[in-house]
C-alpha cells in the first residue's frame, strides 16, 4: 500500500519512493521535486495544511517532521500512533509515549505546547474540530464498551466523554 497525498491547494501529491520522497504536478504528472530523506522504509504520514512540512514515519514509534523544500528533518516526535495538523496548519496533536494515555499538542518545530495527562487509550487516532477548539478521540475498553473522549484545546481539560458499546448488530450510545 503506497500512501499518497495532496497537497491543501489540489495542485501537487506526495508519495514516498524507497529513500525518496517525490512530488509531482497533478494536472501533467510531472516530477517536480525528489527529496532525499534519512529514513529507510519511510512513509509519508500528511501533509502540513500550507505545504511546508510533511510527517513521515521513519520508525515504530516515531514521527519526524521534514521541511519540504529542503527535505531535511526538523525533528522526531515521540508518538505512539499517529498526529493530526490542527485546521490552520500550526500545530500537531497525538498521543505521546512519553506518558502512557496522554495527549500532546506540538508546533511544527516540535516544542510540545500542552500536555493532557492521562485522557485515553496510546492506541488512539486524534482529530481535531474544524474551529481548532477541540479534539476528539476514542479511547477502548474492556468488554467491547469504547469511549469517545472530547478535551477542550484552550482550557485544557475533557468536556465530554461517552460509551460507545458494540453490540455485534449495532452501536448503543450512552451519553
Amino acid at each position: 500500500c503506497l500512501p499518497v497525498f495532496f497537497s491543501s491547494d489540489g495542485k501537487y501529491f506526495v508519495y514516498v519512493n524507497h529513500d525518496s520522497i517525490v512530488i509531482r504536478d497533478v494536472s501533467t504528472l510531472t516530477k517536480i521535486k525528489t527529496l532525499k530523506v534519512d529514513c529507510n522504509d519511510c512513509s509519508i504520514n500528511s501533509l502540513s495544511k500550507d505545504g511546508k512540512y510533511f510527517i513521515a514515519n521513519t520508525d515504530a514509534w516515531e514521527l519526524s517532521i521534514y521541511d519540504m523544500n529542503s527535505g531535511k528533518k526538523i525533528t522526531t516526535l515521540q508518538v505512539v500512533k499517529d498526529v493530526a495538523w490542527s485546521p490552520d496548519g500550526k500545530y500537531l496533536a497525538g498521543f505521546g509515549s512519553y506518558s502512557e494515555g496522554s495527549v500532546a499538542i506540538w508546533d511544527n518545530t516540535g516544542k510540545i505546547i500542552k500536555i493532557f495527562r492521562d485522557v485515553g487509550d496510546d492506541e488512539a487516532f486524534v482529530l481535531w474540530s474544524p474551529d481548532g477548539k477541540y479534539l476528539a478521540f476514542p479511547s477502548y475498553g474492556l468488554d467491547d464498551i469504547d469511549k469517545v473522549v472530547i478535551l477542550d484545546v484552550n482550557k485544557g481539560n475533557k468536556i465530554k466523554e461517552f460509551n460507545v458499546k458494540y453490540d455485534g448488530k449495532l452501536n448503543n450510545e450512552e451519553i
